[in-house]
């Protein structure tokens, strides 16, 4: 395993450890800091938890592991437990969590939290649900939620309508041109992961090219298992399963040049043949004019957003109507007017 794929997978559990532990903060448990009393050969547990004199040893697991691999940890997690009183919890976040839950289950005698519990848990809380769906690398579209069913003191969240984040209001106090540009850049990355949180992951920033001649403002992943058209269609019929995002805060609509300058991010063979720029006044006629030539010529994708556009996406999305939709229309509206 190659250390920057080795180093994500511990980054990955790592978010996982910390969620589970704000769950059991929230619902008044206490964090056994010092766990090292807990640790034998065979199990080093991720967290140690205490409430009403009831101690919960934690297994969290993020990644995608095959049955037989959770099956062996909750085998050893039920041997350490046997014979104190330690109470064993085991946390999938895995896609196939409630199938895998099913089978532990009928061969030990744990607690499982899976993932339909942890939807269940922050379902009517926005800033839980969201800090959850953006820890996870697939769509939650086709989970359902599920109440726990142990006996644990883990309370749903309080339904929350209070995470106000006034993404209009903030876009129309951004000045267009270069002395806000960083300000422009963080309001972008933070509305793209409330439209795409449940549809996107990775949210990688600045990336440098080799040379650092050039960079990118964001990349992203294409999530599995998701229902979107257009994402679908990006990652099957354009072979991208990875998204550049370049973050424009120009006074004027970009040219030719900016167009050209993103082409240099997209690679067929690293799976990341689209871009969307987002950009205050659009794209001029000659930079338009490239965009479908690239497109004609290499197969790369790009697709201009402008504030009108984003201000749309914002408004579908606070009214449960399908934001989506602007960009499908964008990519039927450039492939049906596609000369040869």
């Amino acid at each position: 395993m190659e250390k920057r794929e080795e180093k994500e997978i511990l980054k990955m559990r790592d978010k996982g450890i910390e969620f589970t532990k704000q769950l059991f903060l929230d619902n008044g448990y206490q964090i056994k800091e010092e766990t090292k009393k807990y640790r034998t050969a065979r199990i080093d547990p991720d967290l140690v938890v205490e409430k009403n004199n009831k101690i919960y040893v934690v297994e969290v697991k993020r990644s995608e592991l095959d049955t037989g691999k959770i099956i062996g940890i909750s085998n050893i997690l039920e041997e350490y437990t046997k014979g104190t009183n330690y109470i064993p919890v085991l946390v999938l976040f895995s896609r196939r969590s409630p199938y895998i839950k099913e089978r532990v289950l009928a061969l030990s005698n744990i607690n499982v939290i899976d993932i339909s519990n942890l939807l269940y848990l922050v379902s009517k809380n926005e800033k839980m649900k969201n800090k959850l769906i953006n820890l996870l690398s697939y769509s939650t579209e086709n989970i359902i939620e599920k109440k726990l069913d142990f006996d644990i003191d883990l309370k749903q969240y309080q339904e929350s309508k209070d995470y106000d984040y006034g993404y209009l209001e903030k876009l129309e106090d951004i000045i267009p041109g270069p002395q806000n540009f960083k300000q422009y850049e963080e309001f972008c990355v933070s509305v793209l992961k409330y439209l795409f949180n449940d549809t996107l992951s990775l949210w990688e920033e600045q990336e440098k090219s080799n040379d650092d001649l050039f960079r990118f403002d964001l990349i992203c992943k294409i999530k599995s298992n998701i229902i979107s058209e257009f994402f679908n269609t990006l990652e099957n019929y354009f072979s991208s399963r990875y998204i550049i995002f370049e973050f424009k805060n120009y006074t004027e609509e970009i040219t030719q040049k900016e167009i050209f300058t993103t082409e240099k991010y997209l690679y067929k063979t690293a799976l990341r043949t689209v871009a969307i720029i987002l950009t205050r006044k659009g794209v001029d006629k000659n930079g338009m004019k490239a965009i479908k030539g690239i497109l004609r010529e290499t197969g790369k994708l790009m697709i201009v957003l402008d504030d009108n556009d984003i201000k749309q996406m914002i408004y579908s999305k606070e009214h449960n109507e399908d934001y989506f939709e602007i960009l499908v229309n964008k990519l039927d509206k450039m492939l049906i007017s596609l000369e040869k």
